[in-house]
């Protein structure tokens, strides 16, 4: 059975700060820590309002997952993205190592371009359309390139914690400030039980989140399955946000 995230998350994107939507007027204050004990979801609308006033950000993504029962290698790659809806993704190690994709809204809403590694390479770059079998040439859970950061996952586990909510299952907890350890920054952790048993609804059974206490950007995402072991584990390093990057750092190679 395919992961969930990859048939909700293109969905899913339209109801978060990636929807790439005209930009919030209003500011959005920060939530105290009692309110945040006594509502810990109250933070992914401060990171969703701050994700929103981002032109532009590369950073670092690290995923590991286990699905079907099956450990695949952990993954790190550069994530650049840049409004509006411009991304790339760079492959830095293992198997992939040199693989990249890019789409631009701008230029072909419909496709974006590739490169791929080892044999597959003789062919260059190649122009896939969204949902091509490229998505699946590495491993199951390859999801398509608009979809694939953590800014991503947050927003699709703000919704499950809506989803769950509606049907009473939600159980949250604010953990308070730690210094979390794949980034060493300072976030506020928090826990969310979603739902107790399989369910093509969710993607999981609970998840850790870890947003920075300066400005709510994630820098870790831990996923549980329904028996309660790691199924995912998302981090972010070295994020910069308003860098001033430009359509030439989204230029698809000849």
């Amino acid at each position: 059975m395919k992961h969930p995230l990859l048939r909700r998350l293109s969905f899913l994107l339209a109801v978060c700060g990636l929807a790439l939507l005209p930009m919030v007027a209003a500011a959005y204050d920060l939530p105290d820590e009692e309110q945040i004990t006594k509502d810990p979801t109250q933070l992914f609308a401060c990171f969703e309002y701050n994700l929103e006033q981002v032109q532009d950000y590369t950073a670092t993504f690290i995923k590991y997952e286990v699905l079907d029962g099956k450990p695949y290698p952990e993954e790190t790659l550069k994530v650049s993205f840049m409004r509006p809806h411009r991304v790339k993704l760079e492959w830095l190690d293992g198997e992939s190592r040199g693989m990249w994709a890019i789409y631009d809204s701008q230029r072909d809403p419909d496709h974006f371009w590739a490169l791929d590694v080892g044999w597959r390479a003789i062919i260059g770059v190649q122009r896939y359309g969204m949902h091509s079998k490229f998505t699946q040439f590495f491993h199951p859970n390859r999801f398509v390139v608009t979809d694939s950061d953590l800014a991503s996952l947050v927003c699709v586990i703000g919704h499950f914690c809506e989803l769950a909510g509606s049907l009473g299952t939600l159980d949250t907890h604010y953990n308070g400030r730690v210094i979390e350890q794949g980034s060493g920054r300072e976030s506020f952790w928090i826990h969310a039980f979603l739902y107790p048993e399989p369910d093509p609804r969710f993607m999981a059974r609970e998840a850790d989140v870890y947003l920075t206490v300066d400005d709510c950007m994630p820098v870790n995402v831990t996923l549980y399955g329904w028996e309660g072991q790691v199924i995912g584990r998302y981090i972010q390093r070295d994020l910069k946000l308003n860098i001033g990057l430009t359509t030439a750092d989204f230029a698809i190679p000849e």
